[in-house]
């Protein structure tokens, strides 16, 4: 099977993941947008539909020790405007960071913007979540793709979210960046300090174990 690779181990014949590796051309050094939130006051967008797909998800793994399940389906048109949208915010200098929601769904994707610029302090963001019909571990675990969590200047968000409507990507406003936790109202805070020494010392744990 062209660009399968398998293994013999003990007489078996096991299939391993193939890899694929890419790389790009940043014309515009100013065009780089990082993932962490980098002022207070900003608005928290994001982009791309959130229907609680968590199969085969990491919450379904650690919370539930469980593997299985399919992975979350990829619409090509809906992810080609997504990236051509996000883009699009990029080169107009309406967005201060972007960050996909992937590994982990929205809550992780959200603490990971908080914590993952070891260079400046932390900043939290306060989250105001709208469950619709979702039961909330998959609201906030969920992997569906085609998604994107942004931060702008509250005065760039009625731009940002025009900007998505011409291209037909669904985009919300879902929080504020500021403070010292990561608060999802009536749900639960934590402390952006604890959530960056927890991020931060994961691997010696691991090897620790």
């Amino acid at each position: 099977m062209q660009g399968v690779q398998y293994a013999r181990d003990r007489g078996k014949r096991e299939l391993l993941t193939p890899v694929i590796g890419m790389l790009g051309l940043i014309e515009d050094l100013g065009d780089i947008t990082t993932a962490a939130f980098k002022e207070a006051g900003d608005l928290i967008i994001e982009l791309g539909n959130n229907n609680g797909h968590i199969g085969g998800s990491v919450y379904l793994a650690t919370i539930h020790g469980l593997t299985r399940g399919d992975a979350p389906p990829i619409d090509l048109a809906a992810e080609s405007n997504l990236q051509q949208c996000l883009l699009g915010l990029i080169r107009k200098r309406l967005v201060r960071s972007a960050h996909d929601c992937s590994e982990g769904g929205l809550a992780v994707a959200l603490a990971e913007c908080c914590i993952i610029d070891d260079e400046h302090e932390a900043l939290g963001a306060r989250v105001s979540p709208d469950y619709g019909d979702l039961r909330k571990d998959r609201f906030l675990f969920g992997e569906d793709q085609s998604r994107v969590i942004l931060s702008a200047h509250p005065r760039h968000v009625e731009e940002v979210l025009a900007h998505a409507s011409r291209l037909g990507v669904p985009a919300s406003v879902i929080g504020t960046v500021g403070g010292q936790t990561l608060d999802f109202t009536g749900e639960f805070a934590v402390a952006v300090g604890d959530l960056r020494e927890s991020y931060n010392s994961a691997l010696s744990r691991i090897l620790a174990e």
